[in-house]
């Protein structure tokens, strides 16, 4: 059916912006600990 393919798109998609978010975050801190 269409609809699990759009879940999926937009479970795939959900997943990929949380990854880069804590990619953000994770060089965000490495930087301010060299920072420091």
């Amino acid at each position: 059916t269409p609809d699990h393919g759009t879940g999926f798109s937009i479970a795939g998609k959900n997943l990929a912006s949380y990854k880069s978010m804590f990619n953000a975050i994770k060089y965000n801190l490495l930087f301010e600990r060299c920072a420091l």
